[in-house]
């Protein structure tokens, strides 16, 4: 090889060991100063955290899992946020940890159909719920626990031992479906004056009271069952729903008048059951609304 060749290798050998000395030596400085990059949680930890309660929640309900990451029924936003777990109709006869509240961004909650024992106190930190389904399971608690929840869209707690007053969700505003048959809820159905994308609403065989009025702007409503409620008020608010499709106001005392004038008024409304309600009702001979029980 040629002494120029030599003599260059030699040169840019002594630069890069000079280089990497100084970098050596003056790391901690670059780090300190305000060029040094910003110190973040490493991604790896904060799926190991998320991982980690997801785990001991699912422990709970009686679920036992390697790797939740695999688990059917959990989605994940990102390797840190749980966002959806449904495990409905699963064989599942644990409980639910109260610390489910650390999954700070879960939205869907399904667990209906489930042996798992369920007190609504356990939720109390999970005001990002948008879903939650806890019907057929032995849930239990007050409806207070939920108040935080101002974003839920659907709730079902159909055949449930849940208790408390409607009035918890009076700031539930996005309510789109409200499920609490046979719970034991009460309260003023004016509570619920402020859900106006309402479509879907059961709140049969449970304590409820109050105007059927409070509900007239509810005018996405498609179906609503108050079997057996202490409702009261005039049937016309029903006049007020285009998108109604069924109705039962069997067992109350709302009060009105059905006859032929309400003829093409009504024309998605497919079922009417008034048994047992108020006694105002005519009968109408040819029913052009729907199938109707009086």
């Amino acid at each position: 090889m040629p002494i120029c060749h030599v003599l260059q290798l030699t040169i840019f050998f002594h630069i890069f060991v000079a280089t990497s000395a100084f970098r050596s030596s003056h790391q901690n400085t670059l780090e300190s100063t305000d060029l040094a990059p910003q110190q973040h949680i490493p991604e790896s930890l904060e799926c190991t955290t998320e991982e980690s309660v997801l785990k001991a929640v699912l422990g709970k309900l009686g679920l036992k899992t390697r790797n939740v990451r695999r688990q059917p029924g959990i989605i994940w936003d990102g390797c840190q946020v749980t966002r959806i777990i449904i495990f409905r109709g699963k064989d599942l006869d644990g409980s639910l940890s109260s610390e489910i509240g650390k999954l700070q961004k879960l939205e869907v909650l399904d667990l209906s159909n489930t042996k798992v024992s369920v007190n609504l106190s356990s939720l109390k930190e999970a005001t990002k719920l948008q879903t939650l389904s806890l019907s057929g399971t032995k849930v239990s608690g007050e409806l207070s626990s939920l108040k935080g929840a101002t974003k839920m869209k659907r709730l079902s707690l159909e055949g449930t031992a849940v208790s408390g007053d409607l009035a918890s969700l009076k700031e539930a505003t996005e309510l789109q479906e409200l499920k609490l048959s046979g719970s034991k809820v009460s309260g003023e159905l004016s509570s619920l004056k402020g859900a106006t994308k309402m479509q879907f609403l059961r709140l049969d065989g449970t304590e409820v009271t109050g105007d059927l009025s409070s509900l007239k702007e509810a005018r996405k409503l498609q179906k609503i069952d108050l079997l057996r409620t202490f409702v009261t008020g005039d049937f016309s608010v029903l006049l007020q729903w285009p998108e109604i499709e069924e109705v039962d106001f069997s067992g109350t005392n709302i009060n009105g008048t059905l006859s032929e004038d309400w003829r093409g008024k009504t024309k998605k409304l497919l079922r009417l059951r008034l048994a047992d309600a108020g006694p105002q009702f005519e009968r109408v001979k040819s029913c052009a609304l729907c199938t109707v029980s009086i």
